[in-house]
């Protein structure tokens, strides 16, 4: 279980929100009920996975990255140079498919 210790010395679950004393503990109570199967995540959901490292993602990411089942893989520099790698965009369709899933990368990156 994680809990996010706040500034006002609670702590929140993360889980369900709740927020309670760490003295008294009454975090333990009134867990949601976790759920027997786990809901299939459809093509295109995205996936988060917090490594509080940015070294741990990249590796993470390099390492499950299957180039059989890639359509590109990008990396933007802070100075502005990139690094790409992709399979070509033969048609409108790829092209348009290719300007949302980038699209989709910016609002997840712009995201607070």
């Amino acid at each position: 279980m994680t809990h996010f210790a706040r500034a006002d010395d609670e702590l929140e679950c993360a889980q369900c929100g709740m927020v309670a004393s760490g003295d008294t503990g009454e975090w333990r109570k009134n867990l949601p009920d976790t759920p027997t199967t786990v809901k299939e995540t459809e093509t295109g959901d995205v996936k988060v996975t917090d490594l509080n490292s940015m070294d741990a993602a990249i590796k993470r990411i390099l390492r499950n990255a299957n180039p059989d089942q890639m359509f590109a893989l990008i990396v933007v520099n802070n100075d502005g140079s990139l690094s790409v790698w992709g399979r070509t965009l033969h048609t409108d369709d790829q092209r348009e498919w290719f300007d949302h899933k980038m699209a989709d990368a910016k609002a997840f990156l712009s995201r607070g």
